[in-house]
């Protein structure tokens, strides 16, 4: 991101990595043993601290986002079929989930962890659609609502374990690594 250093195959750097067998030369300290440890005993992504992680991941302020993520601050891989830049692989990728959902006009799509609302607003200009995203990060929202204004989107500060109502299709695109083994069950409920 400061150019620090560049790698034009990535792919190469990333093979020569794990030949070098790293993760079995480098002994870990006795607190991330610890931490795992905690992690398979604690539930560390329990309800009551949904908020916590968009206070401390998120509600940074969104400069740091601008600056890294594509023009639609889309937080999650591309999908680089055809595409040439960053902002090209985003917007293949919204397009390509919101074919594998089988938007249709009318429909209503919930988007659990909504992020700054790039696919709300993809889905709702492109196909039509009303959407309701969720998040656990203020500043999200806020950037969010303001992003969506005018059409069809409803963005909410709510952690998915409060959802009620039913939606047409439900769709959640890089935010599973928040949810933790131990919800996996209610997540996929919801």
């Amino acid at each position: 991101m400061d150019g620090w250093w560049e790698c034009k195959a990535l792919d190469q750097l990333v093979d020569r990595l794990l030949r070098a067998r790293f993760n079995i030369e480098i002994k870990l300290p006795w607190y991330l043993v610890w931490n795992t440890i905690k992690a398979r005993i604690i539930n560390q992504q329990r309800k009551s601290k949904a908020y916590v992680i968009g206070e401390r991941h998120y509600d940074i302020g969104n400069d740091l986002y601008k600056n890294m993520l594509d023009k639609r601050l889309n937080y999650s891989c591309g999908y680089w079929k055809n595409a040439k830049t960053l902002d090209e692989a985003q917007e293949a990728k919204l397009d390509l989930i919101c074919k594998k959902l089988k938007l249709r006009p009318g429909m209503t799509v919930l988007d659990i962890g909504c992020g700054w609302g790039s696919l709300a607003k993809f889905a709702a200009e492109k196909y039509h659609v009303k959407v309701v995203g969720i998040t656990v990060s203020k500043e999200q929202v806020r950037f969010a609502r303001e992003l969506c204004k005018g059409l069809d989107v409803e963005i909410r500060l709510q952690d998915y374990r409060d959802l009620k109502e039913k939606f047409d299709c439900v769709v959640s695109v890089g935010m599973f690594e928040h949810v933790g083994y131990k919800n996996y069950r209610k997540f996929i409920k919801v």
